[in-house]
């Protein structure tokens, strides 16, 4: 009798212990994430659908950023002009978690030979088409091997360290021209000292609250 009720309550406790762990994990899904949280997962997305089908890539893209911006922006029904605005906005913040490092989208974009249905398909056909809606911000900054680069930066250097065919190489001159010629790509040399603050800045915003206990043991 005695092992029968200590079963029984061995069994009861385990049950109350699955319940709280449940109950807790929900809550956890439910629990509003930050903002830096939500651009870092949007920004995964956006390169997870990369390694799509190159004809459906734009799509999911499209799709990505209409859900970010209905769910984190309050924009129902996103325009031309808004989705614009908001890529604009956080061009820098839209870092994508690699195996190789954080990249920034447009970046990993070039890294993976992506610019096709990235660059030339969503953002420049699709986005800015005639450009009456504006330009896309193609100044982005991220940390490739080691060094600070501007989107030309890296395309520049991919252009130079790559063994690429003759196709391959008049492609990514034609972006390259495009860029500079018609949508204001710069170096990172010739950025303002205020946006290489901004970048800066937004890197210490970004591991305070992404990684705070690794921010932390950095400082101290």
């Amino acid at each position: 009798m005695t092992r029968y009720f200590y079963s029984t309550h061995v069994k009861i406790l385990c049950c109350v212990l699955a319940l709280c762990l449940t109950a807790q994990a929900q809550a956890q899904a439910d629990a509003p994430i930050s903002k830096t949280q939500a651009v870092t997962n949007f920004a995964n997305g956006m390169c997870t659908s990369f390694t799509a089908d190159p004809l459906k890539v734009k799509g999911r893209l499209n799709r990505k950023l209409e859900e970010f911006m209905q769910k984190h922006e309050g924009i129902a029904e996103p325009t031309r002009a808004d989705k614009i605005r908001v890529l604009n906005h956080y061009k820098n913040h839209l870092i994508c978690q690699t195996r190789e490092g954080e990249i920034n989208y447009m970046h990993q974009a070039l890294n993976l030979g992506k610019q096709i249905p990235v660059i030339n398909g969503f953002l420049i056909r699709d986005l800015i088409g005639q450009g009456d809606q504006g330009l896309i911000d193609f100044n982005a900054i991220s940390i490739m091997n080691g060094k600070r680069m501007t989107v030309l930066d890296y395309l520049n250097y991919r252009m130079e360290n790559s063994d690429w065919s003759e196709a391959s190489l008049q492609e990514l001159k034609s972006l390259k021209k495009m860029l500079t010629k018609y949508l204001h790509a710069k170096p990172l040399s010739a950025l303002s000292d205020e946006e290489k603050a901004a970048y800066e800045t937004m890197l210490i915003h970004r591991a305070k609250t992404l990684y705070p206990h690794d921010y932390t043991r950095s400082t101290n």
